[in-house]
């Protein structure tokens, strides 16, 4: 199992910078994803260690050399492009074959390795058929079985699974941590879907702008995100500014525009320095306002219904919050999941959270 390093690499095309002074150290077997939105800079990190493009400064380690000026050809490193990149004259088993023909393998041994890895990605009992006879998801299990089959010490694949609709996305992240626990290949991951990454990654790095602005386990990225940025783009979240009031007993209270919050007391914080607050939408708990309910309370906050959207065992709330001594409306999104008590809109209701499920950060950390 093979280890990739980029220590402090850049990529430039023109005066754009596409890839800022990345360092990423990713573990020999791990399922790495690199998460970020379109134009971030992910491709071209992919492309990087591939050897299509070099790097203008930095270094690109595979193991334990440095491959900058090694071509692609002789990095043992296979890319699974976005549209598959199949060759339609040939058949599934000539498709998968292709790569091992190239390294001259013997015809019993390009027999016995196609017939694995199509085995592999369940494809056997289609190999003599062409790509214009396979539907998406086939043609994404042909595409996989031809990189895994020339057995690359690295697999990159590139948005493999865009092109297919949402019940074959899932059915196929499934596939594909299967195929991975069993064969253990380094493999980088890029992608623009959080879902996606959160359901499959063992690490992830998330990218904007060229950077890396967090790398964490799915986990470490949802319940403590370094930035807004991070917070924001990993899942929906209630975003709130606010100034820390009072600390103490491991607890801290924030006051914010809308209430005082209630949270665990972060390490190095202190009394009166500005922090941002995030809140999970599935984290909050939704009610219908009762007569006497005490509404300065910490982590309780007044609202009403402004808009429901039922999405069958879950449904999401954008409640209306006027701001304290303020005219101004916030909108805050609530999940509920399999509810039973209905809620209409302009309906008046509580919404209560946890101490715990807050996440807090230094506003200085929170440029965006």
């Amino acid at each position: 199992m093979v280890e990739v390093n980029l220590v402090n690499v850049t990529k430039r095309f023109g005066n754009a910078i596409a890839v800022d002074h990345v360092n990423m150290k990713i573990s020999g077997g791990e399922f790495f994803f690199v998460l970020g939105p379109s134009g971030c800079g992910k491709t071209t990190l992919l492309r990087l260690i591939a050897g299509f493009i070099t790097p203008d400064e930095g270094e690109i380690w595979l193991g334990d050399k440095i491959v900058n000026e090694l071509p692609a050809h002789k990095r043992n490193v296979v890319m699974v492009f976005q549209n598959y990149a199949l060759f339609p004259h040939m058949t599934v088993f000539e498709n998968v074959a292709y790569g091992l023909k190239m390294k001259r393998l013997s015809k019993s041994e390009i027999k016995e390795k196609v017939e694995r890895y199509l085995e592999l990605v369940k494809m056997s009992d289609v190999m003599w058929r062409y790509p214009a006879q396979l539907s998406g998801g086939q043609q994404q299990r042909v595409a996989l079985a031809r990189a895994l089959a020339v057995e690359p010490d690295v697999l990159l694949l590139d948005e493999p699974l865009s092109n297919l609709d949402a019940q074959l996305r899932k059915e196929m992240r499934q596939e594909l941590k299967r195929i991975h626990s069993q064969l253990r290949i380094t493999t980088i991951y890029v992608t623009h879907d959080q879902k996606e990454a959160l359901a499959m990654a063992d690490r992830i790095a998330v990218m904007r702008s060229g950077r890396i602005e967090q790398i964490g386990t799915p986990i470490e990225l949802y319940r403590k995100p370094a930035n807004r940025y991070v917070a924001e783009f990993i899942g929906d979240a209630n975003i709130f500014e606010g100034v820390i009031e009072k600390v103490g007993m491991g607890r801290m209270l924030v006051r914010t525009p809308l209430c005082v919050v209630e949270c665990n007391h972060e390490r190095g914080l202190e009394e009166g320095q500005k922090v941002t607050l995030a809140i999970r939408p599935a984290a909050l708990h939704v009610e219908r306002l009762q007569a006497g309910l005490e509404d300065t309370a910490p982590n309780k906050i007044i609202a009403s219904v402004y808009d429901v959207t039922y999405l069958g065992d879950e449904e999401m709330l954008e409640l209306c919050v006027r701001q304290e001594h303020s005219s101004k409306m916030t909108t805050i999104k609530a999940l509920r999941a399999n509810p039973h008590e209905q809620v209409a809109l302009g309906d008046e209701v509580v919404i209560k959270f946890d101490a715990s499920d807050v996440i807090v950060i230094p506003s200085d950390e929170t440029a965006v």
